[in-house]
């Protein structure tokens, strides 16, 4: 998830969090208008080996029994880049050859449920999110509870809050992880 913290400042959360292993990409911009950072923390008794990071994603294979792979997600926020989001997504997609769980944030709204107030999403936009997810093999996990996971702090009708966050898996994944 979007951690808006520096790599430094994100080191000494994982020390301070009792991990021995972590990886932290950091955030862009100051004070508050901060956007971004990812973080990745692990002990080292896990075989965790990273394949490749960027500002908006951080890939890595697990060895366990299995082989399986990792990916956090942090979206282009801005709406003219966020096919660029799931581009990415499908570039992973193309090296992962096992079991996979893709997380985080996002920052799209997959469907008209997922968005209450404010502009109505871009239909083509929705289509070319729900066509990768399908591409690549993936399917939303769900979730219980509230049915957002930002708002942008309004009150009233400027309220807007959105689904941004979100876990898929592979079936592969799922048939594997599923509880008993």
């Amino acid at each position: 998830m979007e951690t808006k913290l520096s790599e430094n400042e994100m080191e000494k959360v994982i020390i301070r969090c009792g991990y021995s292993c972590g990886l932290s990409v950091g955030c862009l911009g100051q004070g508050r208008e901060r956007a971004g950072g990812l973080s990745l923390m692990w002990n080292d008794n896990l075989g965790i080996s990273i394949t490749s990071f960027s500002l908006n994603h951080i890939h890595r294979k697990v060895e366990d029994e299995v082989a399986w792979s990792v990916t956090g997600i942090y979206g282009f926020p801005d709406e003219v880049n966020k096919k660029k989001t799931w581009a990415l997504i499908q570039e992973l997609a193309s090296i992962v050859s096992y079991s996979w769980l893709c997380f985080g944030d996002f920052n799209d709204v997959l469907s008209l449920p997922g968005k209450q107030g404010g502009d109505p999403r871009n239909f083509e936009q929705m289509r070319i999110d729900t066509e990768c997810i399908k591409l690549c093999g993936l399917e939303d996990l769900g979730f219980t509870g509230y049915p957002f996971t930002w708002a942008n702090g309004r009150e009233g009708e400027e309220h807007i809050p959105c689904r941004l966050d979100r876990v898929l898996a592979t079936h592969l994944f799922s048939n594997r992880f599923a509880p008993i």
